[in-house]
Parts: C-alpha cells; sequence; structure tokens
C-alpha cells in the first residue's frame, strides 16, 4: 500500500483528487481512495472486516497533511528511461522556459495536472538544453506524470515558482527603468515640439509609457506585497479527505 507522498506518483494524486472532487459520500469516497492506495478493487476493499478497513484507512492519513517543506531539491531525478536535471539558477532559464512556465501556469493554475507540465518546462533531460530537438517534451512529461513522487513534484514546484517569482521582480523593475526612459523621451519630444514628430505618435509613446508603468508597478506591487504564492494542490484533496491519523 501507498503510505506517504514519495511512493505516490503524480497520475495515482490526479486520480485520487478527481474521486475526491466527484463522491460526496464519506464512505464511497474513502474506499475509491484506498483503491488507488492499495490496488485493490472497491470489492475487495468492502468485503474487508471493519477493523481491516479502519487499519487501511489509518494508513492513508498522509494525505491530511503536506509533503515536508524543508526537504531540498536534488541535483538529478531518475524519472522513468530520463535522467532530468533541474534549472536552479532562474538567470540561466532560456526565454522558451520562461514563457512556457508562464502559459502553463495561467492555464493550469492550482490543477495537480498542472504540474507535470509547469515541472517539464524546468526539468531538462541530461545533456540537452530545454527543447533542443534531441527529445520529446511529451515523453518528458509522460515519464513525470507516471513516475515521478508527489512529494519530489511539489518540492520541485515551491522552489521553481520561487525562483520565478525573483525572476518576474528583476523583469519588472527593468520595465519600469524601461518606462522611465520612454517617458522622459515622450517629454522631450513635447518639449521641443519637432517638425518632424507626429502628434498622434508623441501621444501614443505616452500611452504607452503610462500604461507600461502602471501594470509593471502592479505586478511589482503584488509581488513584493506577497499576493503571488506558490499554489499547493494537495489541499483540495486533503481537505476534501478529512482522513485524521488514528480514527
Amino acid at each position: 500500500m501507498i503510505t506517504s507522498y514519495k511512493e505516490l506518483t503524480i497520475d495515482k494524486y490526479v486520480n485520487l483528487e478527481g474521486i475526491v472532487l466527484g463522491y460526496p459520500d464519506d464512505v464511497e469516497r474513502n474506499t475509491l481512495v484506498l483503491s488507488v492506495l492499495t490496488g485493490k478493487s472497491y470489492d475487495e476493499l468492502m468485503a474487508l472486516p471493519i477493523a481491516e478497513y479502519t487499519a487501511l484507512n489509518r494508513k492513508a492519513a498522509f494525505l491530511a497533511t503536506p509533503p515536508d517543506p524543508k526537504i531540498r531539491i536534488a541535483s538529478s531525478y531518475k524519472v522513468g528511461e530520463f535522467e532530468l536535471i533541474p534549472t536552479k539558477d532562474y538567470r540561466k532559464l532560456t526565454t522558451a522556459q520562461y514563457v512556457d512556465f508562464q502559459a502553463f501556469v495561467k492555464q493550469y493554475e492550482s490543477d495537480a495536472g498542472g504540474l507535470v507540465f509547469i515541472l517539464s518546462c524546468f526539468l531538462v533531460p541530461k545533456g540537452h538544453t530545454y527543447c533542443d530537438g534531441g527529445y520529446e517534451p511529451e515523453h518528458v512529461q509522460d515519464a513525470i506524470r507516471k513516475y515521478m513522487s508527489v512529494e519530489d513534484a511539489l518540492v520541485l514546484h515551491r522552489f521553481f515558482f520561487q525562483r520565478s517569482v525573483s525572476l518576474m521582480r528583476h523583469l519588472t523593475t527593468s520595465l519600469i527603468a524601461k518606462a522611465d526612459r520612454l517617458e522622459r523621451s515622450a517629454k522631450r519630444m513635447e518639449k521641443l515640439r519637432k517638425a518632424t514628430v507626429d502628434k498622434d505618435k508623441r501621444m501614443d509613446l505616452i500611452r504607452q509609457t503610462v500604461l507600461m508603468k502602471t501594470e509593471a508597478k502592479k505586478m511589482l506591487s503584488l509581488i513584493d506585497g506577497g499576493g503571488l504564492q506558490t499554489s499547493t494542490p494537495y489541499r483540495r484533496l486533503s481537505d476534501a479527505i478529512g482522513i485524521v491519523s488514528g480514527e
């Protein structure tokens, strides 16, 4: 039986989430959860003596708490046929990695299944660079889904999210500096009123500058104010199951 996040793969985790959100009845829901964790069928579990069923239910209590946040990420992960290397330094991210990460975060938000796609942006097969054509991203995603533990996945997700916040802060600060330069340029155009500078062009530049600075400052405020938080997919699962050790 699976008794820890270290043994629980992402695909099984997603199955559990679907069960928890789809079955309101406690007994039926918990039995289906145990079916995933034990590999036993629903009928086999229902035929067990109540004492044995309760013992299995107690072993599933790990789902009521999150993985240990103090776990450090490894230098590499053996996931199926791949040895995946995490991109730890956000300054070494390629533009493609960052763009794909942002797209996946927006698309999947806190969906546990989205972890696979988000992690595939930062976990690159050894000897390769991100999407260099030497490997199929879909194969990496499939391996992460089937073989990576939820413990490793959530620890990596937290690490990468924190690094992405640092990157967003750097990019946003740079954007504000660029907007300031554009604003000064627009003011010079307005002051000089050069005949060669079209009025509409000046006004468009000013509008772009104002919009750029407004959006950048809102993002910076959100980042520095703690408004951006790493999603915790396990919470929907544990809250809904409500399994408590000893019951």
